[in-house]
């Protein structure tokens, strides 16, 4: 499983999920709201397999309401944080 972390403008927001809801019924919206220091929006989501490369193309990089994301990987049995 991977997970898509998106920050976007505040106006944003709204559209976005409401995009996103109607477009992929292969990925799961976790959490969204906004950032507690700059007030952007941000969206978590988890998808149950790998993110189409044409997705990160096509819809996160080219549009200019997103201002970053992050891709990663999701364990499937979740460990132990580690300290520093």
């Amino acid at each position: 499983m991977q997970a898509l972390l998106i920050l976007c403008q505040r106006r944003e927001l709204q559209p976005l999920l409401e995009a996103f809801e109607e477009w992929n019924e292969e990925a799961t919206i976790v959490l969204y709201g906004y950032t507690s220091k700059k007030c952007d929006g941000f969206i978590l989501m988890h998808w149950n397999q790998l993110i189409p490369i044409g997705f990160q193309d096509k819809q996160l990089k080219a549009d200019p309401g997103i201002m970053d994301y992050l891709v990663y990987d999701v364990p499937a049995h979740p460990t132990k944080a580690a300290t520093i």
